[in-house]
Parts: structure tokens; C-alpha cells; sequence
């Protein structure tokens, strides 16, 4: 094979959604907008934090309205992009460790 180093990796998260920590987000998407040196980082964290801190829910079958506490709400627009800066910080962190650990072998 030509890229032998090379592999594919795949994952599924069990409700991936209502387990983000909201706090950890709020700390992936701050580190991207620093390395991407964006205008005005601390206006677009505090937007990030009202979206995920007030995340309200009805349903067709109660009349209550609930509080999502933890997580981040399926329905948000932002949710994706949230998810996908989770992921990509979580992916940084993971090949940081592993070229720790390939220095520590050699």
C-alpha cells in the first residue's frame, strides 16, 4: 500500500448531544478562535454560552416546559458546529498524547 501508515478510524457516540459539557465546548471553541486569531473572542464565548445555557424544551404531550441542564440541545443550529469543535479538540488532544508517547519510546 502506498500509505501504509495511513488508517481509517470510526466511532459512534451513544447520545452524543445531551453529554457534551457544556463547559468543555465553551473551552474547545475559545482555543479555536485564539488559534484562528478571531475578532472579538469573548463576545462570540459569551453568545456560545447563552445558546447552550438556555436550552428550553416542550412536547406535544405535557404542557411543562423543562431546562436542559447538561448538554447541548439537538434542535440548536449551533449544535453541529459545537459538536464538530468537540470533536476536533478532542482529536487534537489525542495526537498530542500520541506523539508523547512515541517521544517517550525513543
Amino acid at each position: 500500500m502506498p500509505h501504509s501508515n495511513c488508517f481509517l478510524v470510526t466511532a459512534d457516540v451513544v447520545s452524543l448531544y445531551p453529554n457534551v459539557d457544556t463547559k468543555k465546548a465553551l473551552v474547545a471553541l475559545d482555543l479555536l478562535l485564539q488559534e484562528a486569531l478571531a475578532p472579538k473572542t469573548p463576545l462570540l464565548i459569551q453568545l456560545t454560552r447563552l445558546v447552550l445555557e438556555n436550552n428550553f424544551l416542550s412536547s406535544e404531550f405535557s404542557s411543562s416546559i423543562f431546562h436542559q441542564e447538561y448538554g447541548i440541545a439537538m434542535g440548536t443550529p449551533f449544535a453541529i458546529t459545537q459538536i464538530l469543535i468537540c470533536f476536533l479538540r478532542q482529536e487534537d488532544l489525542g495526537r498530542i498524547k500520541t506523539i508523547q508517547q512515541q517521544q517517550e519510546q525513543e
